[in-house]
């Protein structure tokens, strides 16, 4: 059975960049699963994801439930998959490591899935400080439809019905702990998001190591570090998201429409180029501030596991808490 790479997440840890510039190109050694073997490759960096929905969807495109597996579809899809020759197979998905805005419910249904398919894959996984991880994924909340604020979106407890946010969804000692269980400690790779931001070479060459492949760059992989932007615009005007997106985080608002979230986008995107970059800046400090205000120390006895883990220095080269 081939070896395969299995890239989990996190989400907003430059999961895209590394599925556009690394995991889609068979020139830096990695060879997408899931394509036919009449399918050329063509770099887009949703190939490396064909595979992925096998272990959180069911055959009607439906959450797959625990207790089920499709293993042997997986399977049979790898074994029709075009590898290219020398090249890593590898699959990449963010959603393998369950969804932030779901409290990563069946993250650990997912590791089993994962294991039961692929026993001898690698398994690799970028977390990024928790306060700014945070924030990154309520700004995403925000872009798809959602409508609350920033305190409601953490605080908001748990009705007993469909999942939403947890903090322990951000505790990555847990992830790491179930995959090293079931894969072995040497066989899961830990980066922090900060040192692709830094230096992208040092972080690339961990990945080529890891999967035992010659260093390989190209022009055009600097990573482009992710800032918080104009922000203040959309935060303000959320509600609005009932007109613009139908999605699960506004209950596919039934007030969506096409004609009217042309007309709010491009409302936003006026307001926005007439707010000085100054005053964004000092926005999104102050969000970032009342972050750090709710969670404290919640996550530094968490941190403290995942160095343990990982040997990753986190807490002084990397300022988590």
């Amino acid at each position: 059975m081939i070896r395969p790479l299995v890239h989990i997440g996190l989400h907003k840890c430059a999961s895209s960049w590394l599925q556009s510039t690394l995991f889609s190109r068979p020139e830096m050694g990695f060879s997408p699963l899931g394509l036919a073997e009449d399918q050329k490759i063509s770099g887009k960096k949703s190939e490396p994801k064909k595979l992925a929905p096998l272990f959180f969807r069911d055959e009607r495109n439906q959450l797959l439930l625990p207790g089920r597996k499709r293993t042997s579809e997986v399977r049979a899809a790898i074994k029709s998959s075009r590898v290219e020759h020398g090249c890593v197979p590898v699959i990449s998905s963010e959603r393998l490591s369950g969804h932030p805005m779901a409290g990563r419910f069946d993250y650990a249904v997912i590791c089993e899935r994962i294991t039961d398919a692929l026993p001898n894959a690698r398994i690799l996984l970028v977390i990024r400080e928790q306060a700014s991880l945070i924030y990154s994924t309520y700004n995403q909340f925000i872009r798809i439809g959602g409508t609350m604020s920033l305190v409601d979106f953490i605080d908001r407890q748990y009705d007993g019905r469909a999942p939403f946010f947890s903090r322990d969804a951000f505790r990555f000692d847990l992830i790491i702990d179930t995959y090293m269980q079931s894969f072995g400690q040497n066989n899961v790779l830990v980066l922090p998001y900060e040192l692709l931001c830094l230096d992208h070479r040092a972080f690339c060459k961990k990945i080529f190591s890891f999967v035992g492949r010659k260093e390989i760059f190209r022009a055009g992989m600097e990573v482009r570090v992710n800032v918080y932007e104009k922000n203040m615009v959309a935060h303000k005007l959320r509600f609005l998201n009932l007109l613009t997106t139908a999605t699960s985080v506004n209950g596919y608002s039934w007030l969506a429409s096409q004609s009217g979230g042309k007309l709010i986008r491009g409302l936003r995107r006026l307001l926005g180029n007439a707010c000085s970059l100054v005053r964004s800046e000092a926005y999104n400090a102050e969000q970032l501030k009342t972050i750090y205000e709710r969670i404290e120390t919640y996550y530094t006895e968490s941190n403290k596991k995942t160095e343990a883990l990982t040997g990753l220095n986190l807490r002084e080269m990397y300022k988590y808490s």
